[in-house]
């Protein structure tokens, strides 16, 4: 199979064989977890990657327009070492965000190094983490062109 589907909440709710995958791609799921699922996550996948498999990522950065007013306490949070800084309890916060409806009630936003270690930690190897613009968005979620962090990680082939 090329491509895998699987209902269920992830990572909680979807099981595979150790080694099942040559590649795993997480587009905008990160961001929609808690602080442990996204440890979990990290490590349920690089279990279930092959030696040599790579894992893609795309997660939200605070530095989309939406959500500028966060930016501060976000590198705040970073200077003062809090462990998920980028964790939002409570969109609402947000009062101004016609686009609220769409999202769950609570957020994260990454920095690429605070994504990297969470994936060093669960034993990958960094091929890339970097932010990178979102040209194609709406206006007022583009910002500076750090609107989104993206992370390639790789399981070791030892």
């Amino acid at each position: 199979h090329l491509l895998t589907l699987s209902p269920g909440k992830f990572p909680t709710d979807v099981s595979y064989k150790p080694n099942s995958f040559k590649a795993i791609f997480l587009s905008n799921i990160l961001h929609f977890l808690k602080g442990e699922e996204i440890e979990m996550a990290a490590q349920k996948t690089f279990e279930w990657l092959q030696p040599g498999g790579k894992v893609f990522i795309i997660a939200a950065s605070p530095y989309v327009g939406m959500f500028q007013d966060f930016t501060p306490q976000f590198e705040k949070n970073r200077k003062n070492n809090v462990k998920w800084p980028g964790y939002v309890p409570d969109l609402k916060i947000f009062k101004n965000n016609t686009r609220l409806g769409q999202l769950p009630g609570f957020m994260h936003f990454f920095h690429p190094d605070d994504l990297k270690a969470v994936f060093e930690k669960a034993g990958f190897e960094i091929e890339t983490a970097e932010y990178f613009p979102q040209p194609m968005w709406p206006e007022d979620m583009r910002l500076d062109g750090r609107e989104s962090v993206g992370l390639i990680v790789r399981k070791s082939l030892s």
